[in-house]
């Protein structure tokens, strides 16, 4: 699979950080898990095509370049989880202000969790898989075999 493709699909990002927003309008979506909160994951979104293109042009490979974008592609990820764990009507809840996040337990929201947030994480993943050398897959990747530890 070319290398630009596992960056450029995640664009839909952008969709979804709008999706949120919208549901923030219509008063379901609390406030911090949309862009104009603390969930910055529409950046993603807005660069990855622009990413896609300059990381990959056809006699240059920045793939530096295209690691780092995937790590921080993670990590704003892993920040919007975090908050919308946070506004979850638990225990865990930091963030007191309606709505919460409960919407995300309801159809069609389920989506989010149960498949659109494993996709987004699975081609990062799959991205950076490609991007690093094999050897380095080989350190990164590596699983214990037959029980052995050493």
């Amino acid at each position: 699979m070319p290398y630009r493709w596992l960056i450029a699909v995640q664009s839909f990002r952008l969709v979804m950080e709008l999706m949120l927003w919208l549901g923030f309008v219509g008063g379901f979506v609390p406030w911090q898990l949309t862009f104009k909160g603390f969930n910055q994951d529409i950046i993603v979104g807005l660069t990855a095509p622009l990413a896609a293109a300059l990381f990959f042009r056809q006699r240059q490979l920045l793939k530096f370049e295209a690691i780092l974008w995937n790590l921080f592609g993670l990590l704003l990820l892993v920040n919007a989880v975090v908050i919308a764990v946070l506004s979850t009507p638990s225990e865990l809840r930091v963030f007191l202000n309606e709505p919460s996040t409960a919407f995300v337990a309801r159809w069609p929201f389920i989506w989010i969790p149960g498949f659109i947030v494993p996709f987004a994480i699975a081609m990062h993943v799959f991205s950076l898989a490609q991007l690093l050398p094999a050897s380095d897959r080989r350190r990164v990747f590596r699983f214990p075999r037959g029980g052995k530890t050493s």
